[in-house]
Order: structure tokens, then C-alpha cells, then sequence
């Protein structure tokens, strides 16, 4: 277009634009925005020891119930398996606000980088998992479209 500069010769508009984003991707802004991205594995990690908690707990439970004609199975005694659901309650007990604390840290944390960003994005799409709607799909789609 007239008045646009173009490219150094030999290097086409895209092969910038792709260069100078690997270089924001590599080098964060600022020790914060490591930080921001760190808060974030961090909360998607307790996340997902939650969800292992529960569907171990859940196992247990359906086990002890005798769903689908199954018993406690071989080995396992009904106070066993009451024993091991006391243990995974207490770790969910422990897990809750361990993530919880993380969710605060990150509300009050600035992004100051795009992995920080996409964290932050991550975290939320996890969040609204369960609640579905519009805004889960909003999003899900632009934590997509940026993380591609």
C-alpha cells in the first residue's frame, strides 16, 4: 500500500511478524509476568489433583455401593475402602483452599505477558467448565485462537 514501508529486503511481512512474536513468546516483560504464569500451572495443577481426588473418591463410593453388581472386589474390605475415602476427604479438604489462595493471588496479579495472558485465560475456561453457556464458549475460543 502507498506510504506502508515495506519488509528488508528478502524477508516477507509474515516471516517478521512470525520472528518478533517468537521473541515476545521467549522473553517475558517482567519476573511478574513469570510470576503470573507460574500462579497459573500452579492453580490448573491443584485443579486437576481436585478432579483426581474426586473421581478416586467417586470410584470408592460406587465400589461401596455395589453399582452394576460389583462388591468391594477382591481384597478390599468395606472398612478399607471407608479408610480410603476418609483419606481422600481430607486431602480434598486441604486442596480446596490451596486453590482457592491461588485464584486470589492471580486476581490480584497484572498480566505483563502473553503466557501470563493465555495463563489467566486457561484458568478461567477451567473455571466456567462446568457453567457452560456463552461465556465458557467465548472464552474457550479466543484462549484457542491465541494459544494456536
Amino acid at each position: 500500500m502507498p506510504g506502508e514501508e515495506s519488509p528488508p529486503r528478502g524477508q516477507t511481512r509474515r516471516s517478521l511478524l512470525t520472528s518478533v512474536c517468537a521473541i515476545a513468546f521467549a522473553s517475558p516483560t517482567s519476573r511478574e509476568a513469570d510470576e503470573v504464569a507460574d500462579l497459573c500451572r500452579q492453580w490448573l495443577d491443584a485443579d486437576a489433583e481436585l478432579v483426581r481426588l474426586y473421581t478416586d473418591w467417586a470410584g470408592l463410593d460406587v465400589s461401596l455401593m455395589g453399582a452394576h453388581g460389583r462388591r468391594a472386589g477382591p481384597g478390599r474390605s468395606r472398612r478399607e475402602i471407608l479408610d480410603r475415602m476418609a483419606e481422600l476427604d481430607l486431602a480434598i479438604d486441604a486442596a480446596i483452599p490451596r486453590r482457592e489462595n491461588l485464584l486470589q493471588r492471580l486476581q490480584g496479579a497484572s498480566v505483563r505477558s502473553v503466557e501470563g495472558a493465555l495463563g489467566k485465560l486457561r484458568v478461567a475456561v477451567s473455571r466456567l467448565e462446568g457453567e457452560g453457556g456463552p461465556e465458557h464458549r467465548l472464552v474457550k475460543d479466543a484462549l484457542l485462537y491465541l494459544a494456536d
